[in-house]
């Protein structure tokens, strides 16, 4: 995640980078920051996002509004990641 802070937030706005931040160190990071890339299959993920309102991180329930923005989150950096050929 660190590659796409240092490749990616530049190009985002000072909101985003925030938004994105907050997101990554909350809910992104506990769970995929000490794995590697390739241990995020899609049911990892899919198990991650669809678990993510029961999850003992968070003090209360979320929003689907804001379970979509840690998946868009998430979403972003697997597409960078793909992009800058670190994925297949």
């Amino acid at each position: 995640m660190e590659k796409y802070k240092l490749t990616m937030f530049p190009t985002f706005t000072k909101g985003t980078r925030e938004r994105y931040s907050g997101i990554i160190r909350d809910y992104l990071a506990p769970m995929f920051g000490d794995k590697a890339l390739r241990e995020l299959t899609p049911m990892a993920v899919q198990e991650y996002i669809a678990n993510l309102k029961l999850s003992p991180k968070t003090p209360k329930s979320l929003s689907h509004e804001s379970i979509d923005r840690v998946r868009d989150v998430l979403s972003s950096i697997l597409d960078s990641a793909k992009a800058f050929r670190l994925l297949v």
